[in-house]
């Protein structure tokens, strides 16, 4: 009974290293597929109207910004937070560069905790509130653009 039992464990155990090897090695093909690039490469998680806390489709554009991040060997990641130009009112944030730094770390936690990026891999993680737009702030879609956080991949 106990032979069986080792058996079964060494058996468990030579299944688990298999797979992790077969997911290696598609990490590997995917890694050769990814584009290689000189310029930095720019990947933007949108914001709901006063909040730090990413949307869920945020994380498809941080598993981006991981690939290229890792198809490209000794690239450092930079992090910018954006509001758009509301007066923040409610407490929760004194104003715009404390949502927009609140918003440049929560993605930076993201990164780090949930897809395994090294925090030496960011350089930077700056807040800028309502002073670098990505669109006009006189239209409800101008505004929506610049809640952002943006990500960029600096090979």
């Amino acid at each position: 009974d106990a032979a069986k039992k080792a058996a079964d464990k060494a058996l468990s155990a030579a299944e688990e290293a298999d797979r992790k090897a077969m997911q290696a090695a598609k990490e590997a093909e995917l890694a050769k597929e990814l584009p290689k690039s000189k310029s930095p490469m720019v990947f933007t998680v949108y914001f709901a109207l006063g909040q730090s806390k990413m949307q869920s489709e945020g994380m498809e554009a941080l598993q981006k910004a991981v690939d290229a991040l890792k198809a490209n060997p000794g690239a450092k990641m930079k992090i910018e937070g954006h509001t758009d130009n509301t007066p923040v009112i409610r407490a929760r944030f004194l104003n715009n560069w404390a949502l927009s730094q609140a918003r440049a770390e929560s993605v930076k936690s993201a990164l780090v905790k949930d897809l395994g990026v090294s925090e030496d891999d960011i350089t930077e993680v700056t807040g800028f509130a309502f002073y670098k737009p990505a669109s006009p702030n006189d239209t409800g879609k101008g505004r929506q653009m610049n809640r952002r956080v943006d990500v960029t991949v600096m090979p």
